[in-house]
């Protein structure tokens, strides 16, 4: 199915189906295990894609493509095995009506998490007015009972080296220098790391200030 999301539509709907599309829904993630891996449903493709982006998994993520599609036999009895499932239809009136006539009873393990309306009706636009999916996603995990993924490694912030290799010390000739942390004062009293040859007994000092 090719979809193109408007961007202002109007009276004519907010996507244009592409003439002889399908309406099978996108289904991203299906080659992991079902009962190690929950499952978010959303309306349309843009969203799903986002999602999988966006949010730690892996986690099934199924986009409807319209809130008059429902799950069949075969997508009851996948998702019945799943730990969870988040039903995340768009937050109007007809994503809410299809979330518990078409999902709710269906699925005996969905939770109804729509993106918060202050967010946006869908991922789609909370993305756009720049509220983190993520974060999103740990609280319908919570709000299923399930724990939140746990939160990323922070990024590794640049080496600091102990000692560093430069020219020959005048007073010695070695050429190793030993980091002395914050071991040199700007007149303003601002301080930055000083330095000092790294050969026992020599007194030379590189930025050493007071230390």
């Amino acid at each position: 199915r090719l979809r193109i999301r408007r961007a202002k539509p109007g009276e004519f709907g907010k996507y244009f189906v592409a003439p002889g599309s399908g309406n099978a829904p996108l289904v991203i993630g299906a080659d992991h295990p079902a009962e190690s891996t929950g499952a978010v449903i959303v309306e349309s493709e843009l969203d799903a894609m986002l999602l999988c982006q966006e949010i730690p998994g892996p986690v099934l993520i199924i986009a409807m493509g319209s809130t008059s599609n429902g799950p069949d036999q075969a997508m009851v009895a996948d998702l019945a095995r799943r730990p969870f499932v988040l039903v995340a239809l768009d937050s109007d009136p007809a994503g809410g009506k299809a979330a518990w006539q078409k999902w709710m009873g269906a699925t005996p393990n969905a939770t109804r998490a729509p993106i918060p309306a202050s967010w946006g009706t869908d991922p789609t636009e909370a993305h756009l007015a720049g509220h983190n999916l993520g974060e999103w996603f740990g609280m319908a995990l919570r709000l299923a009972g399930h724990p939140a993924p746990p939160a990323p490694p922070a990024p590794a912030g640049p080496e600091v080296l102990a000692e560093v290799e430069g020219l020959p010390c005048g007073g010695c000739g070695a050429t190793r220098y030993r980091r002395v942390p914050g071991g040199y004062t700007y007149p303003d009293g601002g301080q930055m790391d000083g330095w000092r040859c790294g050969s026992p007994g020599c007194g030379i000092k590189l930025l050493s200030g007071n230390k």
